[in-house]
């Protein structure tokens, strides 16, 4: 009786780590099919990608440019606000 116990939690240890082998081993592959695909870039949920960026062939360079505000921004309601200046000395 204590054979027969022993025997089959020493197969069920066994089994576990060879099913968890084998699904390890899968979702490797298939994470590394993912990355394959976009690199790490694109975002995957479940999968499927989710705001992937437009590829663009290799050494294009694109320039964008922000509206500048003329005016600093400053909290009044914290602190003192000290304007700096730096001063070279000769």
């Amino acid at each position: 009786m204590i054979l027969t116990v022993l025997f089959f939690i020493i197969a069920g240890f066994y089994l576990a780590g060879l099913l968890g082998r084998l699904l390890l081993g899968y979702w490797i592959r298939k994470k590394q099919r993912e990355f394959g695909e976009g690199g790490f870039s694109r975002t995957y949920t479940w999968g499927t990608r989710r705001n992937a960026p437009e590829r663009k062939p290799e050494g294009d360079v694109t320039v964008s440019r922000t509206q500048a505000s003329p005016e600093k921004k400053i909290n009044t309601n914290v602190g003192d606000y000290v304007d700096y200046e730096e001063i070279k000395e000769p």
